[in-house]
Parts: C-alpha cells; structure tokens; sequence
C-alpha cells in the first residue's frame, strides 16, 4: 500500500515537473521578440544600391536580438554572389549580371521567429562618361586667334567602381581631333562663329553624347 502511494505520488510529481517545462517554454516563446536586422550606419531595412557587374558592394549590418550568435541568411540568385562575414556584421554582393535585384536578407531565432531585410540592388554593365567643355580665347603676339578647349572636368559615370575617361575627341566646325592624353587643346581659330564640340571615352570602351558650344571670335 505504501508502495503504491509512493509510485502514485512520483507520478503526480513528474507529470507535474513535466508540464511546468512545458509551461516554461511556452512562457518564453510568447515573450520572445522577433530579432531584428538592420543597415548600418542607417539603422533601416531595406537599402538600394548600384552595383556594376564584376564589382563588389559591402553593406555593414547589425543584429537586435537577446541571441548573440544570429547569422543572416541570404537567398541565392543567377545575377549575384554573396559573402556573408557574421564577425564583421558585413555582407558583399558581387554583380555577375545586369538586372534589377531584390535581394531579401533572413535572420531567424531559436523559437523560429524571423525578420526579413532587402537590398535593392540595381546591377549593370557599365554607365556611359559624360563629357564637360569649356573654353576660352587668346591672341598671340602676332594677334593670331586661339581657342584653348577644357574638358578636364568630363568625368565617368561609373567612377566609384573604377570607371575612367581615356580618350577625348574633339570637333572645330566638324574637324575632328582626338588625342588619349590630353584634356585641354589649344587650336588656331579664324574670326567670326564657330562651334566646338567634345566626347569622351571610358575605359569600358563606351562614348559620351557630345556636348557642343556656339563661340564668337572677334
């Protein structure tokens, strides 16, 4: 008899033992809080972003959370390569093909609650250069006219992922003259109305638009 009531009671207690477990751990999955991921320095969740392809773009993040350990997940796509370095708090995103990307970002606690951040990524091929020209007059000594064409401030789209202007092409009343080196060109003029014209080249081989001038010379 006593050995039944003591059989009966270490049940009661372990039926016990194990509901009030039970109870715990759903006491601690209502109060869990997603975990949160964010852009840094933004402190946002969505951020957008051009990236050439070949190129590489790092984005640094960080993790709100009571777990210490989360690592992002990303979803794998044709049109990009990622790293993911969880010391860092960094992500790179490679471009391989041009497209418009909305790369989603998972991160997902013990309890399986989960949060979702984008990158807007928006990968090409290359940004064509734009051309600037300016210029200005001189005589000589002899009272010769000379146009001096500036299209040291023409610049590439692209410059951020290396991009750079290689070659300049300039026009005097539709004669052409090029030259891979120089971004200011001194040309006799003759008086009267002229127009002038540049285009500039980028390393990736593309051409501006030309840009052209109406000039007066007296």
């Amino acid at each position: 008899m006593k050995l039944n009531l003591f059989a009966t009671g270490f049940l009661i207690l372990g039926i016990l033992f194990f509901y009030s477990c039970t109870n715990v751990k759903d006491y601690w999955l209502e109060s869990d809080n997603a975990p949160q991921f964010k852009f840094t320095p933004s402190l946002t969740d969505t951020v957008t972003d051009s990236i050439k392809v070949n190129t590489t773009c790092v984005f640094s993040y960080k993790i709100i959370d009571e777990e210490h350990n989360l690592v992002p997940t990303i979803q794998k796509n044709i049109a990009y390569q990622y790293t993911i370095d969880s010391i860092n708090q960094t992500i790179s995103i490679k471009g391989l093909s041009a497209t418009n990307a909305m790369i989603p970002i998972k991160v997902k606690d013990a309890f399986g609650k989960t949060s979702t951040a984008i990158i807007k990524a928006i990968i090409f091929t290359n940004l064509s250069p734009v051309a600037v020209l300016s210029y200005n007059l001189t005589k000589d000594g002899d009272g010769n006219n000379f146009v001096n064409f500036i299209a040291s401030d023409s610049y590439d789209r692209d410059k951020r992922f290396g991009g750079t202007v290689v070659a300049y092409e300039y026009s005097l009343d539709g004669y052409l003259i090029s030259t891979n080196s120089l971004s200011t060109l001194t040309k006799d003029i003759s008086s009267g109305n002229h127009i002038i014209s540049l285009r500039v080249q980028d390393n990736d081989g593309a051409w501006s638009t030309s840009t052209y001038l109406n000039i007066v010379v007296n």
